[in-house]
């Protein structure tokens, strides 16, 4: 899929790369008819390492069951396997709306805020 050096100089990238070892941030792109299981998640913690980091992002097309998915992922990062945001086509649509009403503002660390990314962080963390 897909692997990216985490540059990020302000928001959401690069507060969780000073707090949460990621300098690459690795996103895999799954397109499947079901709901994404434990394998795929196990595929996306196989990709962190010491050198790589312990983050990535998982998008698919939907979830039958979202809540599940994510606490799936909230387990995975409560057992030290690192940090993994699942997101959907609504999801997707979501962060392209708010990149667009942001792609203005004048103050650049609000403008690559994602909150729905920090939403979905803070909950693997709490």
């Amino acid at each position: 899929d897909i692997v990216y050096d985490n540059v990020a100089v302000t928001g959401f990238f690069d507060w969780v790369g000073r707090r949460y070892d990621c300098p690459t941030v690795p996103v895999e792109c799954k397109n499947y008819q079901h709901d994404l299981n434990n394998p795929e998640l196990d595929q996306m913690i196989g990709r962190f390492s010491r050198d790589r980091g312990r983050f990535g992002i998982i998008t698919c097309r939907s979830f039958a069951n979202k809540d599940l998915f994510l606490e799936r992922c909230r387990d995975a990062a409560k057992d030290g396997h690192g940090y993994i945001i699942a997101l959907d086509d609504n999801d997707l649509r979501s962060l392209t709306k708010q990149a667009a009403e942001l792609q203005f503002e004048v103050r650049k660390q609000k403008r690559f805020e994602f909150p729905l990314l920090r939403e979905r962080f803070n909950r693997l963390i709490s």
